[in-house]
């Protein structure tokens, strides 16, 4: 007798098109969530404790519990993520999430712009799709992809949501003038 194949419990689970709906508003989900979060109170709080945790302290924020909360709701997030993910790809294996790829989450933040959820969201699209573009040329990817890591830590360290901002400074500026 043989096994049986594995069955989806609901037709959104059994397509690939269903699935991509459901991960997007599962997505979109998750970061409005982390937008509430972030553009509220707990929000001031958790910048508080970044930019000074003694400072926080001594204002009576609960520093401990604070950081512990952010890695609790990250976690979630990530666990969220990692089911739709073994979903996806009926396989989990430990080695396939390297330190590399850690490294590509980190740069994706520095690119985009480590204060801002909009940042995350500019550097993430900005790593998908720069492979893309730069297909013909495999082995230098991983150049590029430092030269333009050194460029924006240099030029812009606030990511390209800073470059963003400085034109719209600058436009602003200049209709001042008119």
């Amino acid at each position: 007798m043989s096994p049986a194949a594995p069955t989806a419990s609901s037709p959104i689970f059994a397509a690939p098109g269903p699935f991509y709906w459901l991960v997007l508003a599962i997505s979109l989900g998750c970061i409005g969530l982390v937008w509430r979060v972030l553009s509220g109170g707990i929000g001031r709080v958790i910048d508080s404790v970044r930019e000074g945790e003694r400072l926080a302290a001594s204002t009576g924020v609960p520093v401990l519990q604070v950081k512990v909360g952010a890695f609790v709701l990250a976690t979630a997030l990530v666990g969220i993520q990692g089911g739709l993910q073994a979903h996806y790809l009926h396989y989990l294996d430990a080695n396939a999430f390297t330190s590399v790829q850690s490294l590509g989450f980190v740069v994706m933040n520095v690119i985009g712009g480590m204060r801002s959820l909009l940042g995350a969201i500019i550097g993430a699209c900005f790593m998908q799709i720069l492979p893309e573009l730069l297909r013909g040329w495999v082995e230098m990817q991983q150049v590029i992809f430092g030269i333009v890591l050194i460029i924006v830590m240099a030029a812009v360290p606030g990511g390209i949501v800073e470059i963003a901002s400085r034109l719209r400074r600058l436009l602003a500026a200049r209709e001042a003038r008119t």
